[in-house]
């Protein structure tokens, strides 16, 4: 699972600029360099969540959340694995 490159902060922010200029969601997307199906995207969350209602991501199933977890496990097991290796090839060449 890929980490988002856009803080929360950020996504608020541009949402915020959507609703707050006279500007489109396409304007605001093309000033902050983004893509506009992704700002369209969080705005409909931000909406849904000002609204009281789960966004999609928040109705994740238990199944589905155990499988996220352990996908995102796997892939720390195998980042830890490279650190020691190359931890190891450092020490040997002091």
């Amino acid at each position: 699972m890929g980490k988002s490159k856009y803080t929360p902060e950020f996504k608020e922010e541009a949402v915020k600029a959507t609703m707050a200029d006279d500007r489109t969601i396409k304007e605001v997307a093309q000033s902050l360099g983004i893509n506009y199906w992704t700002l369209r995207e969080w705005k409909k969350e931000y909406l849904a969540t000002q609204n009281g209602k789960p966004s999609r991501k928040a109705k994740m199933s238990l199944e589905e959340e155990v499988q996220m977890l352990r996908k995102q496990n796997s892939e720390l097991q195998m980042d830890n694995a490279i650190l020691k290796k190359f931890a190891a090839m450092l020490s040997k060449d002091l």
